[in-house]
């Protein structure tokens, strides 16, 4: 039977659009985006803006402001928080892959991690980071549990934001790499008490790189 393709809404592909400009640090963190201006950006009316901004503030990536939204400027206990979340989502998703994960999985996973060797060796960030969240991506769909992924995804993109500072720093992303190395021979091994301590051991670290507490 055919049927007729209904083209993406206006403010979806602003949603996308206004995403990755986010997540590629085109605004500056504090900075106030104003309706008028990303209308301007995007060749569009403000309606399809205002239903993109409000999307994305409520999944955490702008701040509501009174006189709009604002590019998020994370505070210590903003972090805390985050880190919190990840501990408590990342942690059940890395088990989860580890007890569930079947051959082709593995195989997908381990072609990601080579990807992300490939561009730590030859020095490359944005492939390095690339290869990283296809990573992620793939133990939250070796996970199988699709409300799970679903949040942590959204943790994931709050994260985005720094995620490219982070790993501008070779030591910080030898530390993720070898994360993920040890996560996936985990994985590998059907070892899911070691793949949530592989997973603690990592978001303790960014506790350290942030300069911020530790859960007791």
């Amino acid at each position: 039977m055919r049927t007729v393709v209904h083209p993406p809404k206006l403010s979806d592909q602003v949603y996308g659009l206004l995403k990755e400009d986010l997540v590629g640090d085109v605004f500056s963190p504090g900075q106030r985006l104003v309706e008028v201006d990303l209308a301007k950006r995007y060749g569009v009316s403000r309606t399809p803006v205002r239903e993109a901004m409000a999307r994305l503030s409520r999944e955490g990536l702008l701040e509501s402001h009174e006189r709009g939204y604002l590019c998020p400027l994370d505070t210590q206990r903003d972090i805390v928080d985050r880190l919190e979340a990840r501990r408590l989502i990342d942690t059940q998703i890395a088990r989860r892959a580890a007890c569930l994960a079947k051959p082709e999985d593995v195989v997908k996973l381990q072609a990601c991690f080579d990807d992300e060797k490939k561009a730590h060796e030859q020095d490359d960030i944005v492939a390095f980071v690339e290869a990283h969240q296809a990573l992620q991506k793939l133990l939250r769909i070796t996970s199988r549990n699709a409300l799970m992924a679903q949040c942590a995804a959204m943790v994931n993109d709050s994260f985005q934001l720094v995620r490219n500072q982070i790993h501008e720093n070779k030591a910080n992303r030898e530390k993720t790499l070898e994360c993920d190395g040890k996560l996936l021979d985990a994985i590998r091994a059907s070892d899911q008490v070691l793949a949530v301590d592989i997973m603690n051991t990592f978001i303790d670290s960014l506790h350290d790189y942030f300069g911020v507490e530790k859960p007791d």
